[in-house]
């Protein structure tokens, strides 16, 4: 497995996976995801954060509607979670792992869990735009969250969006002026929006003065493909590092909260945001 990375020197590790399912199912796919973790750790990184509903096909969610796709869905805590959390508890560090979060009966979430080093739920995001048109079917499936929560750690003050929730502004900027200094998306991309995985990630975090991190899927599930092109970019929209399309791999870069003050102080867009203007904004 290729890697492709442009790496820092400073402050804390965090880790990328990008991988797809595995055509063997959900069970070889989990032990992929674990094995991913296993490198990432052996790698000194504080935190993984895994691509969207990682333990299965995104394409399941792609075409004709299936009501059977609900049975795919899991609690948090459940089966998936917990071993992931016993990958954490393992290695003390932190794991963001994205699944179909089952709620309750009818109840159904495209959810974010949040894993401490001691293997214990610090916390869960839960996408709060969710597509719908052509054959991109998620609405069907998905409740919409509404809650943008910030989670401290030794890594930095860690904030979570998913996929389609990239592309509004307005998620990152609640997750900064709530102190995000992190700002992780695990996603699954359909190629024809290759380009947006970087010009998209980079104007935000330079616009917030925040790291940011898209873990992706690479390659295809049957006709659909994928952008792959995982990336961390640095608080002054610099890429840190970045996957290719088709490789199933983890990347790796630093975040050192110095240079998020470095950046902030040299592009003040916070310190000159007249929010006040846009506390409503009607058509």
């Amino acid at each position: 497995m290729r890697m492709t990375q442009l790496v820092s020197k400073l402050g804390k590790k965090i880790a990328v996976v990008q991988m797809t399912a595995d055509p063997r199912g959900r069970s070889e796919t989990i032990k992929k995801a674990l094995k991913f973790i296993d490198e990432a750790a052996s790698r000194k990184a504080s935190l993984v954060v895994l691509p969207e509903v990682f333990n299965m096909k995104y394409s399941d969610f792609v075409g004709k509607y299936d009501t059977k796709i609900y049975e795919r869905a899991e609690s948090i805590p459940g089966p998936t979670i917990d071993m992931v959390a016993e990958k954490a508890r393992i290695h003390e560090i932190h794991i963001v792992a994205p699944i179909f979060e089952k709620a309750m009966a009818g109840e159904y979430y495209d959810t974010a869990a949040l894993i401490g080093p001691d293997g214990k739920m610090m916390g869960r995001y839960r996408k709060t735009h969710i597509p719908g048109f052509g054959i991109w079917l998620e609405r069907f499936y998905f409740r919409p969250g509404s809650e943008h929560n910030v989670f401290k750690t030794p890594i930095g003050t860690l904030g979570m969006l998913v996929c389609w929730d990239r592309h509004f502004p307005e998620n990152w900027r609640m997750l900064t002026m709530k102190g995000a200094e992190l700002i992780v998306v695990p996603a699954a991309i359909p190629r024809f929006d290759v380009e947006t995985v970087e010009y998209v990630t980079r104007t935000r975090a330079l616009e917030n003065g925040v790291y940011a991190a898209v873990a992706c899927r690479p390659g295809n599930e049957g006709s659909i493909k994928y952008t792959g092109s995982s990336l961390i970019v640095g608080p002054t929209g610099k890429i840190l590092a970045k996957a290719g399309i088709e490789e199933e791999t983890v990347i790796y870069a630093e975040i050192d909260p110095k240079e998020i003050e470095n950046a902030r102080l040299e592009k003040p867009f916070l310190r000159d945001l007249r929010s006040e203007l846009f506390g409503r904004i009607s058509a």
